[in-house]
């Protein structure tokens, strides 16, 4: 998604990268945010584990982590798999 995204706009940041494995995933110190949105991206991470890990290092104590992930079962998430497929 990201290689998709900078077609569209060479502004995105190029540091994060999504599918190291590394103790820390992103340039951030811990403790930062009182709130991180994972809205539909893990279920492209590698490893979803060491990636929730650093999602709550870089949150501050107490803070929240919102995460949605589709549901696959869905007619709209069907047709999206066969374009794909298909493409």
């Amino acid at each position: 998604m990201l290689k998709a995204a900078r077609r569209e706009s060479a502004d995105l940041p190029h540091y994060i990268q999504v599918g190291s494995c590394a103790q820390r995933l992103l340039p951030i110190r811990d403790c930062v945010f009182d709130a991180v949105i994972a809205s539909s991206v893990l279920e492209y991470v590698p490893n979803l584990h060491a990636t929730c890990v650093d999602l709550t290092r870089i949150l501050k104590p107490l803070g929240w982590l919102f995460c949605t992930v589709p549901n696959q079962a869905t007619i709209r998430r069907r047709i999206e798999g066969f374009a794909q497929s298909s493409g």
